[in-house]
């Protein structure tokens, strides 16, 4: 049984393969930026560089998942996203 309390993408790769992405709704799903927080920096360094590097997943739906439904669910606006931005240097 998988603990969804601590789930790490290593936990799911055996199952992602069996999930097309038609079947996850890509308007709901997130990626979880800053989790794991049980691991170290090198250890899930990888992560995102894999998730784009996914050719089952297009790129509108890793856009949703990355950018336009975590902006959506944190109700940020573009005086938000502008304001994060600078702040980076970006």
């Amino acid at each position: 049984m998988l603990n969804v309390l601590n789930v790490t993408s290593k936990d799911l790769t055996p199952y992602l393969p069996t999930l097309p992405p038609q079947l996850l709704r890509d308007d709901v799903i997130m990626w979880a930026s800053d989790f794991p927080h049980e691991r170290e920096r090198d250890q899930f360094g990888g992560d995102l560089p894999t998730l784009k590097a996914r050719k089952d997943l297009t790129d509108e739906f890793k856009g949703k998942m990355l950018c336009d439904n975590p902006v959506r669910f944190y109700r940020l606006s573009e005086g938000d996203i502008a304001a994060a931005r600078k702040a980076k240097g970006n």
